[in-house]
């Protein structure tokens, strides 16, 4: 409406500030805004952490971009993660690192239509997750990948050395325990076949979860 608001700034932080406008406090990223052409000629030992807000935006479009059939399995999934009773924060996955799993599980299957299917593969993946590999290549990749052998390892494929698993912030051996104790990722086991004509009430429903998983992670199922 035109109107002149003043702003003070009361705090700062990492990659940002605390301002109050209007007698409300608003948290400002400061971040530039980083390309593909951008990404060869950063010093990422030295800017990594730093400018990992700045690759926010390009992961969140492209998340939100998927098939519908694969937003409906991140949902899911994030469900079943929701009820779990984690022992701390550090214990919790990250949420970004469950978009990841479903949008790799998905783009190693020959189809994604299957709901179900889909959501099984992903189970077969965290009953593993300890040892869980996902790594992306060019072209989707903004970068030459050149990942660290840790594990977990689930890195950005935007961001060169930003690892969505890092076990500094991420312990995985309870999303693995409870991963492999439950028969499914979802409540009911009702088999749910194309997701793009299903409700979201219907997608939380697919076939009981018995298989050990594909793609690139090997099965370690004489270990369960």
């Amino acid at each position: 409406d035109d109107s002149d608001y003043a702003v003070a700034v009361r705090s700062t932080e990492g990659n940002g500030v605390v301002c109050e406008i209007a007698g409300k406090r608003i948290r400002v990223l400061v971040a530039p805004v980083l390309h593909r052409q951008h990404i060869g000629k950063i010093d990422w030992g030295e800017m990594g952490d730093v400018l990992a807000p700045a690759l926010d935006r390009p992961f969140t479009l492209w998340v939100r971009a998927q098939p519908a059939t694969v937003l409906h399995a991140i949902r899911v999934v994030k469900e079943w993660v929701s009820e779990r009773p984690w022992s701390s924060s550090y214990f919790t996955p990250p949420a970004s690192m469950i978009d990841l799993v479903v949008i790799h599980a998905a783009m190693s299957m020959e189809t994604s239509d299957s709901l179900g299917v889909l959501i099984r593969k992903v189970h077969g993946m965290l009953r593993r997750a300890e040892k869980l590999c996902v790594m992306w290549t060019k072209p989707l990749a903004w970068y030459e990948a050149n990942p660290p052998t840790i594990r977990p390892l689930v890195m950005d494929p935007f961001h060169p050395t930003r690892n969505h698993a890092d076990i500094a912030v991420f312990d995985p051996s309870e999303l693995q325990m409870f991963a492999r104790s439950a028969k499914s990722l979802n409540s009911a086991c009702v088999e749910v076949e194309v997701c793009s004509t299903k409700s979201f009430g219907s997608a939380m429903s697919s076939g009981s979860s018995t298989e050990s998983g594909s793609g690139s992670i090997e099965s370690d199922d004489s270990k369960w």
